[in-house]
């Protein structure tokens, strides 16, 4: 989940839709695209459909936008709902060569997985004498092979597969010094990334330079959308253009908001929730939120910050990139590329 692949490109899969994104070796973004997932291929992260899906992938390179892609090396990502992020901590009598077998010890303890029905794989963080502290990242095997297997049936040879909270921080996160620092930086302590997405949601904690924490929201962008069809009678494409169009404004579209504001006030609370968690274990507060993801709405910056009481803004894909202005224009939605971007750094 950690490994670098060379040349390779990043393939965010979705339940609703796939982006891709590649980058060449100076971080320039040279080809782009995106299609749907029919209904039925993917729920909750699980495939359902492997010759389907296989399909749209499939679909999705012969459609491309930008350069063609000259080669079959993929860094795809694993459902957030089904891949696992710890920082273990590891005595310091522990050996190099019995650390694999202490982490996957521990797992019993906080995933329902026994370690025969897992992938595991780690990153060093810290070593001291006393002790070193591991990113841990584990799979369950059914899940990790089944994706395997469909982007074998596509023609593409897998370099890596990563977490969803992996690789939005590759794309989200820059750390500047501090004499190059400009007031569009971010200065990064801890910080919490919201990912709002079509059909599902998630939280990542940013802290002392890794992830920390990573969270499922009970958040589904298409549920409002069908919650406005419903109660005002129209089909699932006007309730999405008036959803967009009204955000969270109760002034601009009163009869519309009123179906919204109640889905983003319980999101504020189970962020909220979620943060005070963080702290409660491990006493260190999260000092900014960084919002991303294909559903946005307008005014969700300023709603949530006045909800959470945290500074908050949507960050920039774009940032670790070196973009032609050409291609940029083009990508109508940047957040929604966020994952396939932070994928295809690792490709580099």
């Amino acid at each position: 989940m950690f490994l670098h692949a060379k040349n390779a490109f990043g393939l965010d899969i979705g339940d609703r839709s796939l982006k891709l994104v590649w980058l060449d070796r100076h971080r320039s973004l040279h080809s782009y695209n995106e299609t749907a997932v029919p209904a039925g291929v993917i729920e909750n992260g699980v495939i359902k459909d492997k010759t389907a899906l296989a399909d749209a992938i499939m679909k999705l390179l012969s459609t491309m936008k930008g350069s063609k892609i000259k080669t079959v090396q993929v860094v795809a990502c694993l459902p957030e709902t089904k891949s696992f992020l710890d920082v273990v901590t590891v005595p310091g009598h522990i050996k190099k060569r019995q650390m694999e077998q202490y982490i996957l010890k521990q797992i019993p303890n906080s995933l329902p997985f026994t370690p025969e029905e897992v992938y595991i794989d780690g990153q060093v963080l810290s070593k001291s004498y006393q002790s070193s502290e591991v990113l841990v990242g584990v799979a369950p095997r059914e899940i990790v092979d089944d994706y395997m297997d469909v982007l074998s049936q596509a023609g593409l040879e897998v370099q890596a597969l990563q977490s969803e909270a992996a690789a939005f921080v590759n794309a989200l996160i820059k750390e500047v010094p501090s004499r190059r620092r400009s007031s569009n930086t971010i200065e990064v302590s801890t910080l919490a990334i919201v990912d709002i997405g079509v059909a599902r949601s998630s939280l990542i904690v940013y802290d002392k330079g890794t992830i920390q924490f990573s969270k499922g929201l009970p958040f589904s962008s298409e549920e409002i959308t069908e919650e406005i069809a419903i109660r005002q009678d129209v089909s699932i494409e006007e309730a999405e253009k008036r959803k967009r169009a009204c955000g969270l404004s109760r002034k601009a579209c009163p009869e519309v908001y009123k179906y919204i504001e109640p889905a983003f006030a319980e999101l504020a609370k189970d962020i909220s929730k979620a943060l005070e968690f963080y702290q409660k274990t491990t006493q260190r507060e999260v000092t900014f939120l960084l919002l991303s993801g294909g559903a946005l709405i307008k005014g969700l910056e300023e709603y949530l910050q006045s909800k959470i009481g945290l500074p908050t803004k949507v960050g920039d894909p774009f940032v670790n990139l070196k973009p032609t202005k050409r291609l940029r224009k083009k990508i109508k939605n940047p957040p929604s590329f966020t994952t396939a971007i932070g994928l295809a750094l690792s490709g580099i």
